[in-house]
């Protein structure tokens, strides 16, 4: 099983894997650690940022790693005007 934590810290979403098998714990490397939002109060830097964490979710999936995990997530994006 992998499981995909995510604190969300500030401006930023720190993301990690974890990965149980045989028994044991195992972190498997990620291409990212941190996804960062440059400006919340700005809606284009929200959805860039919400279109970068999608693509690290959809490229974990289309690799068998995450497809039990995120096969019904959905992602929404609101900005205060």
């Amino acid at each position: 099983m992998l499981v995909c934590g995510v604190d969300l810290s500030g401006n930023d979403a720190i993301v990690s894997l974890l990965k149980f098998e045989k028994g044991v714990f195992h972190q498997p490397a990620c291409r990212t650690t941190r996804i960062s939002c440059t400006n919340p109060d700005s809606r284009e830097a929200l959805v860039y940022f919400q279109k970068t964490f999608a693509k690290l979710v959809e490229d974990y999936k289309g690799s068998g790693h995450l497809n039990t995990l995120f096969s019904n997530i959905a992602f929404k994006c609101e900005c205060a005007k």
